[in-house]
């Protein structure tokens, strides 16, 4: 994630994750992004909603309601 955010020109603060897995989670914390899971994917067979993250959606269609309400 960090090389990813110089790479755009960004900071991993104001750069949100996305991802299905807690391994997405884990990178996106360890970077300092923010990061929002979906549901479905693949998460080694555990529920990702135990995994910590600012959002968890069950659709990509409900992402830009989410960043509106995590940018306030």
């Amino acid at each position: 994630m960090i090389k990813t955010c110089e790479a755009m020109g960004t900071h991993a603060a104001r750069t949100l994750m996305v991802g299905d897995s807690s391994n997405d989670a884990q990178a996106a914390h360890a970077a300092g992004c923010p990061v929002v899971l979906v549901t479905y994917g693949y998460n080694h067979g555990q529920r990702v909603q135990d995994t910590p993250a600012a959002a968890w959606l069950d659709t990509l269609a409900d992402l830009p309601e989410c960043m509106n309400a995590t940018d306030r």
